[in-house]
């Protein structure tokens, strides 16, 4: 067996904090959440549950954020991206951390061995980890989360990383009991799961494994698999994070408290507070102190007018890894002509000088990595884009004068849109922008509704990131028709070498070129503002992977 028993990290904090005691009687109970984020009261809010214990601190931290999360239930979060996994990493556990640079630390898991036939691995859990109800979080836990999301009637829709399960079918859900599913509870804290193909720990931990999250079976044992989503603890969760649900306004704010029983050390503030603001309203609020760290990151104007604030730090980001895409939906555009010539027609370099602080991309593996093929580059071809387009609608595959509606948050993307739109209407296609919500966006992609999108996220050192967005195999954001992607990432997985996976990646980017499944365009350097009460290294590197290490932070109020 391999072992692999990392060490906590020597920062983490034992402060006692404030919580509050826990709302009773939602065991296993069946209602609708409002809004899928809580029931809201007269005043706007929930009260919410915490866990027990009292702190000195009454420091309250304050986060803007450009866009709501989806809800608050686990395995739902899909369609807020990375805005639901900060949300849900928050307030439920993760068996380990993933760093930016690909480094993979404990958090519930202490160690972990995996088989040599790299088909099974061993979870230890950390004993001290509890609920914040005060009952303990066991391999059970993990087991029953496994049984309910896979079940068929489940309605969950963020379960493509069970797929790689023994027992589990390629859209997630298991094709017989929960019993013959690859998830053991070896002894209340030994977690084993078992695979259908060999494992990667560079690219099975991040993509796949580093989004199973327990479930506590106690309060959810008797709520059918259909019922899960519309559950009322959904309401007033119960979690196994950093922080405690105390109160949300739908889409607005979330209010939460420190942890004091977070077995990593709680958190050394009393509440935790999200606000969902525009983008542009971000760096005035961080000066003002109304806020004290913002995501997504800030525009480089923003930034270089919070450069040197007495009370803000700005922690520059040295790789350009934060990719911005055009999404197109294959449901919507079969046609490879059609997405060939909308690469050809954006102006990378137009956009990246109204970015700043970003370069041109082509290619969806970091660069720098031992994946890259440098030869890929850019090109910026009007002429040949029209050819392409003008093809494609003489065989009927796309309508010009109806032209194409392009969706797009606001912020930096919605003026990469302004520049999209030049450029392609002046290849003949009519373009029409659609300002929204980026769950909105995200949600009409599984659907259909959305067309196509402006989309950024983050770039990781594992070649195989994409691998859900671009699966045929369950619902994806592109509606892929075919394995083209899947059977790459399967060759890579039972590559032996690692000069036979540089080999797979490298021939996945130059048929990529010829499909252009996502559109990359640019990617930036993305900086981060937070208040210096917070501390000096916070992680705000991280948030672009949907985590925070709130536990981590020596905060002074």
């Amino acid at each position: 067996m391999k072992k692999n028993n990392l060490r906590r990290a020597a920062s983490l904090i034992l402060a006692a904090v404030l919580s509050a005691s826990l709302l009773a009687g939602c065991k296993g109970s069946s209602g609708t959440p409002a809004s899928g984020t809580g029931e809201t009261s007269a005043a706007g809010g929930t009260s919410g549950a915490g866990a027990e214990g009292s702190s000195d601190s009454a420091m309250a931290v304050t986060m803007g954020m450009g866009s709501a999360w989806a809800d608050l239930i686990p395995y739902n979060g899909a369609s807020g991206g990375y805005y639901s996994q900060l949300v849900l990493g928050l307030l439920y556990d993760r068996l380990f951390y993933v760093s930016m640079d690909g480094s993979v630390t404990p958090r519930n898991a202490g160690s972990w061995e995996i088989a040599d036939d790299r088909l099974s691995i061993v979870f230890h859990l950390n004993k001290e980890a509890v609920w914040s109800d005060g009952e303990p979080i066991t391999a059970n836990d993990y087991v029953f989360a496994a049984g309910m999301i896979t079940d068929p009637a489940c309605t969950a829709n963020h379960t493509f990383m069970y797929s790689i399960l023994t027992g589990v079918d390629s859209s997630g859900k298991r094709t017989g009991t929960a019993e013959e599913i690859g998830a053991e509870a070896v002894d209340d804290y030994t977690l084993k799961y078992t695979f259908q193909g060999p494992i990667s720990q560079d690219v099975t931990f991040p993509s796949y494994l580093y989004l199973y999250q327990p479930l506590p079976e106690h309060l959810l044992k008797d709520t059918a698999p259909a019922d899960y989503v519309t559950n009322a603890l959904w309401n007033n969760p119960v979690g196994s994070g950093p922080l405690v649900f105390e109160s949300t306004i739908a889409g607005s704010e979330l209010v939460m408290t420190s942890n004091q029983k977070y077995y990593l050390g709680a958190p050394q503030f009393a509440k935790f507070k999200i606000t969902v603001m525009a983008n542009s309203n971000m760096a005035s609020a961080l000066l003002a102190g109304d806020i004290d760290l913002a995501y997504p990151p800030m525009s480089v104007d923003d930034i270089n007018s919070l450069e040197g604030s007495a009370n803000l730090n700005v922690a520059h980001q040295e790789v350009a890894a934060q990719p911005y895409m055009l999404m197109v939906n294959n449901l919507s555009y079969t046609d490879p002509r059609i997405r060939q010539a909308l690469s050809l027609a954006i102006n990378r370099e137009a956009i990246c000088t109204m970015l700043q602080k970003a370069a041109p991309l082509e290619s969806p593996i970091m660069a720098g990595t031992k994946y890259n093929d440098s030869s890929i580059t850019y090109k910026y071809d009007p002429e040949t884009a029209k050819t392409l387009l003008e093809a494609a609608a003489a065989d009927g595959s796309i309508d010009l004068a109806k032209g194409v509606t392009l969706h797009t948050p606001s912020g930096a993307r919605e003026k990469v849109a302004n520049i999209m739109q030049q450029n392609f209407e002046a290849i003949g296609l009519k373009t029409t922008i659609k300002v929204e919500e980026a769950a909105t966006m995200f949600a009409g992609f599984y659907d259909g509704t959305t067309e196509m999108g402006l989309v950024n996220m983050t770039m990781q050192s594992n070649p195989m990131y994409l691998k859900s967005m671009l699966t045929h195999e369950s619902a994806s954001f592109i509606n892929w028709p075919d394995s083209t992607w899947d059977d790459y990432y399967t060759s890579f997985m039972k590559a032996e070498t690692d000069d036979e996976r540089v080999s797979i990646v490298k021939d996945m980017q130059k048929e990529w070129l010829e499909q252009e499944p996502i559109i990359f365009y640019a990617a930036t350097y993305e900086d981060y503002a937070f208040n210096k009460r917070l501390g000096d290294a916070i992680g705000l590197e991280d948030l672009g992977l949907g985590n925070i290490p709130v536990w981590t932070w020596k905060t002074q109020e």
